[in-house]
């Protein structure tokens, strides 16, 4: 049985994460049931809620291959997404 969730934000930002998501290849409800999903798996929020973001290629630029970072990019995401769809 499946159940309708509604949230309410700007138009503004409503677009911008749909783009964001439609980019990436998927919805931006998958995104919201992917998220809760993995928040299942974790047992938390699916990353860290800081004031300070941690950074790893500001710290450890410096040892960095920056000829990787096209393929890097969004690796984490794509991974997630990657899992989700297995377990599907």
């Amino acid at each position: 049985m499946e159940t309708v969730l509604q949230v309410r934000m700007e138009k503004s930002l409503k677009d911008k994460v749909e783009k964001l998501y439609r980019d990436m290849g998927i919805t931006f409800a998958s995104a919201v049931r992917l998220f809760a999903k993995q928040s299942l798996v974790e047992q938390r929020m699916p990353f860290v809620v800081s004031k300070k973001p941690m950074l790893a290629g500001g710290m450890l630029s410096k040892y960095a291959d920056k000829s990787k970072w096209p393929e890097e990019e969004r690796a984490f995401e794509k991974g997630i997404v990657e899992e989700y769809e297995n377990n599907m």
